[in-house]
């Protein structure tokens, strides 16, 4: 089947908010999604005047960050375009700095709350407990485009075996996961999530990256 993408411009009449909650982040990386890429040009310029230093980082995706990770050294903190805090909450935990959100059409700016972010952080940690004390472990993959290979390839998955060599492993491949469907493997007693990094957040399970970054410290 052939797949087209169409992008959905939004413009920005007018530019205009509270720039005094981000006076102390001189060095600021403007990210933002497709629907307003076209005029992250236009926030720099605005920002620029107020005296900032302003880094285009570009577009982000739900589990994708590279354009944040590719500045965050040169950066104090993130100025976000668009609404709701999914990807802003993706941001502040891929690169540890703060993060600001101003939706166009809005003259709000708000920060992300870092209570949440502890909350998520806490879950990782007692999912990698509870991985390290289970001996029988699902490991969820999917074949769709655009989460299929995600955080790894699945001959790279398959070294879990060597690495946890008295964990027994169950691989689980579909294009399309109905989440409720884990409860009729009541054998599993730890799940590990190969798929978007952020499905994390929503069910009880271990990224994989999350445990390959747990492993290493």
């Amino acid at each position: 089947m052939k797949t087209v993408f169409i992008s959905a411009k939004s413009s920005i009449e007018k530019i205009e908010f509270d720039i005094s909650k981000i006076k102390d982040i001189k060095k600021i990386g403007i990210l933002t999604t497709v629907q307003f890429l076209h005029e992250i040009g236009k926030i720099k310029n605005y920002l620029t005047e107020q005296g900032f230093d302003p880094i285009e980082g570009g577009q982000v995706l739900g589990c994708e960050f590279e354009n944040a990770n590719k500045i965050k050294d040169l950066v104090d903190g993130f100025l976000y375009i668009g609404s709701g805090n999914f990807h802003p909450i993706g941001i502040t935990l891929q690169t540890t700095k703060p993060v600001f959100i101003w939706h166009p059409g809005s003259d709000k700016l708000t920060e992300i709350d870092k209570s949440k972010i502890d909350q998520i952080q806490k879950k990782k940690k007692g999912m990698y407990t509870k991985f390290l004390s289970s001996k029988v472990i699902g490991v969820l993959v999917s074949t769709k485009p655009g989460q299929y290979n995600v955080q790894a390839k699945l001959d790279k998955l398959n070294k879990l075996k060597t690495e946890f060599p008295k964990k027994e492993f169950y691989f689980f491949l579909t294009n399309t996961f109905d989440f409720k469907e884990l409860d009729n493997f009541n054998f599993i007693e730890s799940w590990i999530n190969a798929m978007c990094p952020r499905i994390a957040e929503d069910i009880n399970v271990l990224n994989y990256s999350d445990l390959e970054t747990f492993n290493s410290n």
